[in-house]
Order: structure tokens, then sequence, then C-alpha cells
């Protein structure tokens, strides 16, 4: 994948630019669908883009997984290894196969191993994640990040999808 479209794939979506910075946690945001999950998390992602370290980087897994598998390029992966404050958005949206288990207990391990900083949003509970994921994955998250459940309405229906 070349520069470009690494760069676009892991950056903050536009719909997220603008918003008031909030201050960086680690945490899993657990809650429906459009609670305000993925907004928390670009907020406080949003919040290192001044600090003068690395970029942090914004991943939706889904995204993640159809590059990997239509580029077969490692290297994805490997540029997020190396950030020190990660996003992995809407955890459990994608089809759950070995493959993808494997993919982000990668990335989560070593995010683990390395002491860096983790954001996860997901529509699963936490025996949910366990379940799919597996325990050693789930222990991990609930290691670096702090659960946090967000408003059981969903904020795109109530603004009338716009």
């Amino acid at each position: 994948m070349d520069r470009d479209k690494w760069e676009e794939a892991v950056s903050l979506p536009p719909v997220f630019l603008g918003l008031e910075p909030l201050e960086w946690k680690n945490k899993l945001f657990i809650g429906p669908a459009g609670s305000g999950k993925s907004y928390k998390a670009a907020r406080m992602l949003q919040s290192r883009y001044d600090v003068g370290e690395r970029l942090p980087v914004w991943v939706n897994i889904p995204r993640m997984l159809f590059d990997l598998r239509r580029e077969f390029d490692n290297e994805v992966v490997g540029r997020i290894l190396r950030k020190d404050h990660v996003v992995l958005d809407d955890l459990g949206a994608e089809h759950t196969t070995d493959w993808v288990t494997e993919t982000i207990y990668i990335i989560v391990n070593h995010l683990w191993e390395h002491n860096k900083n983790l954001i996860v949003t997901s529509s699963l509970d936490v025996p949910e994640i366990a379940e799919r994921f597996g325990d050693r994955l789930a222990s991990r998250i609930l290691s670096i990040c702090e659960v946090e459940r967000t408003e059981e309405k969903d904020f795109r229906l109530e603004e009338g999808g716009n």
C-alpha cells in the first residue's frame, strides 16, 4: 500500500474533524450503534495531534482487514505497531475468522507488551468480546483499557441521518 493510501486509511475520518479534543484515556467504549463510542474516541485521538510525538493512528478494523486481504500488505499492521496511540474502531463489526482474530490479537498484544496506548470501540460487551475473540485478547484489552459504556440511543438516527 503506498503512503498516500496508508495515510488516508489511518487518519481521522472527515466526519470527526474539528471536534473539541478530549484528554486521551485508554478506554474500551461499549454501547449500541450510534451511541457516541467513535465520537469520544475521535475526540481523544485529536488531543494527541498537538503533542509533538509520533502521530496517533485511527484504525477502522473492517477497513484494515479489507485492505490487508486486498493488498496482501503486512506493512499495514507494521505501521500500526509503530504507533504509540492507537484507536481500534468497531471491534466485532467484521466477520470473525481465525485470521481476523490472530490479526487483531497481534496488534493488541504488541500494544500491551510495549505499554502503548489503546482505545477500542465495540458494540459487543466484554463477555461477547471474550467469546468471539478469545479470553486472551479480551484480557489484554481490559488490562490496557478502562471500560466505559455509552448512551443507549442512536444519535445518527435522532439527527435524521445527517
